[in-house]
């Protein structure tokens, strides 16, 4: 099993990313940095993360789920406006395979038009509230919400949430 944690090529949370890959590979889920770029991205704390593959390589053929990382390099690259992460994520979803993001990786959902509908956890941005409500997705006061394929959590506190739901949808556990 295979799950891509997309990153920005720098500024991601990088505690996002080392709770992720460390509770995956627990289970021997392999947890593969993917970017739009290969070699080094650097977390915000600078946190260094080798990206072995390309975006445009993730497919539901070589991988099992998604996790999209929280962080200031959401904005700083606009992760959201990334046509091809936008299509990718539609495959994964029309595939119902798990995609979980964690804090303002809720905008890249959104703008993937893949939320009408599902529960969402709480953003903790107007900007990030403000996109959910435009594609139509549905607002809790849960910092952790498992909809179907989708799997949002509101900040990287409880990880083993968002894990914990990926292995369920993977029949992992």
């Amino acid at each position: 099993m295979n799950v891509a944690i997309i990153v920005p090529p720098q500024d991601f949370r990088d505690e996002t990313v080392s709770r992720a890959v460390n509770l995956l590979e627990k289970w021997g889920v392999n947890a593969i940095v993917a970017s739009s770029t290969t070699g080094q991205c650097t977390g915000y704390h600078g946190a260094k993360f080798k990206s072995n593959i390309l975006l445009k390589d993730v497919t539901t053929e070589n991988f099992d789920g998604i996790i999209l990382p929280d962080g200031p390099g959401i904005e700083s690259y606009k992760t959201y406006d990334d046509r091809h992460l936008l299509d990718i994520l539609k495959h994964f979803n029309s595939r119902e395979r798990p995609i979980a993001c964690v804090g303002n990786a809720l905008k890249v959902l959104a703008r993937a038009n893949i939320i009408s509908n599902i529960k969402v956890a709480r953003p903790t941005d107007k900007e990030t509230a403000r996109l959910v409500d435009l594609f139509r997705g549905v607002i809790t006061d849960s910092d952790f919400e498992a909809n179907g394929n989708i799997i949002t959590l509101s900040s990287n506190d409880h990880m083993e949430s968002i894990i914990d739901a990926i292995l369920d949808r993977l029949n992992i556990r």
